[in-house]
This record gives C-alpha cells, structure tokens and sequence, in this order.
C-alpha cells in the first residue's frame, strides 16, 4: 500500500508539474513549518519553508479552477521571477497582497492588482484572495 501511494503521488507530480496558470490568479506567500521553543517568528525563522500558493479561479473568480503550492529558496526577485516563468501564462491578471517581490509580475507583462488586506480575520474574505485563503487554510489545517 506504501509503495502503491508514492507511485500515485508520483504520478500526480508528473502530471501536474508542466501546469501553467492562466486567466484570473490569486498568489500570496506562505510559511510552513513547526513552532520551536525560544526563536525567530514568522517571515525568516529558521524551521519554516517559504512557499508560493497560486489558485486560478473562474472569470467571476467564485470558484477555484486550479492551484499550485511550490517551496521556493526566498521570496527575492530571482526566486519570484522563476516562479512566474515556470508556472503563469503570459497576460494573466493577477491579484496579490502587494509583497514587494510581486511587483516582477508585471515586469513579465501581467497585470497585478494590489489588494488591501488589513490582516485579521476580514482579510481572509477580501474578493481577490477569497479562494487562496481558503486552499492555504485546509493545506495548513491538513498538515497540522
């Protein structure tokens, strides 16, 4: 059963590895990773892996269509302008939290609106990152 799991898997990550996204995109940064007792927190602790979640939704961006969770090295200019060549689709509209390394995306030619997520709770329920928090939400509450 093992084995049989981590073929699938396999199989799974081929598959999906070539995926670009296309249309209307949501994209934030992310961290994952345990608590440890006494370091840094949040952005830049040393036990968290920065990662990229990007969810393609519908035209009336009412339901995801497709996501792509990646680790990147950091959220720098070279990691984020690899991200984006490997995984977007030229002319895509893309929706962020206005992190300052976004702002490669439109220097590949996508248009990018910045949204104003005050943090908190209401964050979570702004249009433009509804469906990203709710994908980043159950892969954090699956792994929990």
């Amino acid at each position: 059963a093992w084995r049989m799991k981590h073929k699938i898997m396999q199989a799974m990550t081929e598959r999906e590895e070539p995926r670009k996204l296309k249309g209307f995109v949501q994209i934030d940064d992310a961290y994952l990773g345990g608590e440890r007792n006494g370091g840094k927190r949040g952005r830049g602790a040393e036990n968290k892996q920065p990662f990229v979640i990007a969810v393609q939704v519908d035209h009336n961006h009412e339901h995801p269509v497709f996501a792509v969770i990646e680790l990147v090295k950091a959220f720098d200019n070279a990691s984020l302008k690899d991200w984006i060549a490997r995984r977007l689709e030229p002319g895509c509209e893309v929706y962020s939290d206005g992190l300052a390394c976004f702002r490669r995306l439109e220097e590949a030619g996508h248009a990018h609106t910045t949204l104003d997520t005050d943090g908190g709770r209401a964050a979570t329920e702004v249009q433009g990152a509804r469906w990203l928090n709710v994908v980043l939400g159950n892969v954090k509450r699956a792994i929990s």
